[in-house]
């Protein structure tokens, strides 16, 4: 399976999704003008992907920043996840990277966590 690389910019994440080196990162600030169509290649991958997955798969989220658009993306694409993966019996686990001084940024992730009924590790930048 082709990895999915995206350059970061000052509006949108840099995205590393890796099959064969099991990296599977989104990293950065997330604010672009377009969420659906910047995120509809990530959503796609992951689709193809969970068909033959790894055994285990661990996705980093290592943001700064996210608008609204893009949670709405991130708790699409972890639902994703759960359902097409942890449900059938895969392992999933998710970091959520945030900087020590906005916890806010890691009150999102356990948002996430607890909406999805998922355990994430929270890691400090």
């Amino acid at each position: 399976m082709k990895p999915l690389i995206i350059t970061g910019t000052s509006s949108t994440p840099s995205i590393v999704l890796d099959k064969d080196g099991g990296v599977f990162e989104i990293q950065g600030i997330s604010r672009p003008e377009d969420t659906l169509t910047f995120f509809r290649p990530v959503v796609d991958w992951f689709k193809e992907y969970s068909i033959n997955p790894n055994p285990v798969t661990n996705v980093a989220f290592k943001m700064i920043y996210q608008n609204s658009s893009s949670s709405r993306m991130f708790m699409s694409i972890l639902l994703s996840l759960k359902q097409n993966l942890v449900l059938k019996g895969n392992q999933v686990n998710v970091e959520w990277h945030y900087v020590k001084v906005d916890e806010s940024q890691r009150e999102v992730g356990e948002d996430f966590s607890s909406l999805l009924d998922m355990p994430f590790d929270f890691v400090e930048m």
